[in-house]
């Protein structure tokens, strides 16, 4: 039986231990660390450093992270998301 992921913003949370779900891990750790979403360059750099994830799974999974957490308005200046997320640890 398949497991329900949390959907948001029409986006389903990527299933743990899969590549998908690294990319989100890595996008989370950045955003943690500066304390603000972390930008596309970023995370895509740390993927290709870091844990050898293949590019255009990165770049197509920063965007499904962006979009359920709703910083793609953010980053582009559009609206100010509620970043307090970003200023913890995650669970």
């Amino acid at each position: 039986m398949k497991s329900k992921q949390p959907i948001k913003n029409g986006v389903e949370l990527p299933r743990v231990n899969t590549a998908y779900a690294r990319v989100w891990d890595v996008a989370d750790e950045i955003s943690i660390k500066k304390g603000r979403p972390a930008e596309r360059s970023e995370v895509l750099k740390a993927c290709k450093k870091n844990k050898k994830i293949n590019d255009g799974t990165a770049r197509n999974q920063y965007s499904q992270w962006a979009l359920f957490h709703d910083v793609e308005g953010f980053l582009n200046n559009k609206k100010q998301p509620n970043t307090d997320r970003f200023k913890t640890t995650i669970d």
